[in-house]
């Protein structure tokens, strides 16, 4: 990877939003530059970085989406493209989720609060082995192997493709997940002690008639003793 530098040097904005644990902290970027060969277009790229503290501020993590076109990266016409990249170091320990997470609240917080839930973002070749499914990305119907050639088509020639709302539902899921299961326990609970209380109930009811019967055995026993007498 680089450091943070290498960003500062290409015109992106940078700003800290947390401090995770182990010296790592969470950098989102923006910027928004002419494009060389079409001066009436614009380059746009969002990203958001695990930066290492020490020693020189390297980047450990990079969630990125890009596009080139209309003066709003989000308008009709754009074709937004994912990349991802985690150091070997630190892979599986969370930090893609984290800036999935992260990139979502970016983006509607601060880059553009009306984006429509179905706005589409693509991948153009998928090397991730199995990641880009594993976040819910679907075949992209118009994608390397589509015989449609219209330039004009958003997200022509990518491989996959994945919904803003669907981004947003894994990237937030383990939040709002870790309640719905803390809540569950506890109705659970509340279950469980009825079914305590309604299991006293009947033990109960079932030591009132066992009583109730040896009373009435022993009046009967009672009464053959007197009339035997």
């Amino acid at each position: 990877m680089t450091t943070l530098g290498f960003y500062k040097r290409n015109s992106y904005l940078l700003k800290t939003v947390e401090q995770l644990t182990n010296g790592l902290r969470v950098v989102y970027g923006h910027r928004k530059i002419p494009n060389l060969e079409h001066p009436t277009k614009m380059d746009h790229s969002i990203i958001i970085l695990i930066v290492k503290q020490e020693p020189l501020d390297d980047v450990i993590a990079e969630f990125s989406i890009d596009a080139t076109g209309s003066p709003s990266q989000f308008a009709s016409g754009n074709t937004n493209y994912m990349g991802i990249n985690v150091d070997e170091e630190y892979q599986g320990t969370g930090l893609a989720k984290t800036m999935i997470a992260h990139m979502v609240l970016f983006i509607e917080r601060e880059i553009d609060t009306s984006i429509q839930r179905d706005q589409l973002l693509f991948i153009d070749a998928d090397a991730s082995g199995g990641f880009w499914e594993y976040i819910g990305m679907k075949e992209h119907r118009y994608g390397t192997f589509s015989k449609i050639r219209n330039p004009r088509r958003v997200g022509l020639g990518y491989e996959k493709v994945i919904s803003f709302s669907d981004l947003a539902k894994f990237g937030l899921e383990r939040t709002a997940g870790q309640g719905g299961v803390y809540k569950k326990k506890k109705q659970t609970k509340k279950s469980k002690t009825k079914t305590k209380t309604k299991s006293k109930k009947s033990k109960s009811k079932s030591k009132s008639k066992t009583k109730s019967k040896s009373k009435i055995k022993s009046k009967s026993k009672s009464k053959s003793k007197k009339n035997r007498v």
